[in-house]
């Protein structure tokens, strides 16, 4: 605590030097120093670094089907974007969208997808690799934009139409499907959300924090200022999970994925995995 006030104070006396030294612009809206994130601290990394090691190092893993699914879709992004994937691709992809959808809760049986076999994604993965090829998206863009995003949605809306099904809980599902095929938004589940709402609360003078939502409509963008923040990059840079792709090179989770992640840990607990 006496560490943190040292380091409020000598912000704000860096504040008022730059006022009275005239460097400051005086018509702009800034008029206190920058806010701090609440939470985003030493000891928060080291929660979440012990989190991934004990959640995420065992191969079989049932977090690490996010990792199978991502990483087939990316390995396979211009294939599936092509005019004519192979018939062996396109089931594969369903086997792959499937079983994670299923290890992140897709197919309890309350759900429409647990009468239903990995075939009914067809129709979506098809459509959603037409807006890849036609928006230029490419494998393992962390950021896309919010239009670009909509466009998804609308996508997996029009498959799941045509492979005749209705979805009620169009939040849950279609944010998980994103997730898994590109790692674009975080997923907005109950646990994110409950996490979010907890984190809102903690730090409800900051803006850019102030205006997250987990909407379809307009949650996407408040996630991509959050994601494109420096301090939020700053302090998911050193904590970022890691894995192996089909090269045999080290790539870093998605920022996105991070985001989502990290704030399901906060609110999950142990048993629940």
């Amino acid at each position: 605590m006496k560490q943190k006030y040292i380091q409020d104070v000598i912000a704000a006396l860096q504040f008022v030097i730059i006022v009275l030294s005239g460097k400051a612009d005086m018509t702009s809206k800034l008029t206190t120093p920058p806010l701090r994130i609440k939470c985003f601290n030493s000891v928060a990394k080291r929660k979440f670094k012990n989190f991934c090691k004990q959640h995420l190092t065992s191969e079989n893993g049932r977090l690490r089907s996010w990792d199978s699914c991502y990483l087939f879709f990316q390995n396979n992004f211009d294939a599936l974007a092509s005019s004519k994937p192979s018939e062996e691709l396109l089931q594969h992809a369903e086997a792959e969208l499937g079983f994670y959808l299923a290890s992140y809760g897709m197919y309890r049986s309350s759900t429409v997808l647990f009468h239903h076999n990995h075939s009914v994604y067809r129709p979506i993965i098809k459509r959603l690799f037409k807006v890849v090829s036609k928006q230029g998206i490419r494998p393992y863009e962390p950021i896309v934009s919010a239009e670009t995003i909509k466009n998804l949605f609308n996508a997996i809306r029009a498959g799941f139409k045509e492979s005749g099904l209705n979805i009620k809980s169009e939040r849950i599902l279609f944010t998980k499907i994103l997730m898994g095929v590109f790692g674009c938004i975080p997923a907005f589940d109950s646990i994110f959300k409950e996490s979010i709402n907890k984190f809102k609360s903690k730090n409800s003078k900051n803006t850019l924090i102030k205006q997250l939502t987990v909407g379809l409509k307009t949650g996407p963008q408040t996630w991509i200022d959050f994601a494109n923040a420096p301090e939020v990059q700053e302090f998911f840079k050193d904590i970022c999970p890691e894995f192996i792709d089909e090269n045999a090179r080290v790539k870093k989770y998605p920022i996105m994925r991070v985001i989502d992640l990290y704030f399901w840990s906060q609110e999950i607990g142990k048993n629940n995995l």
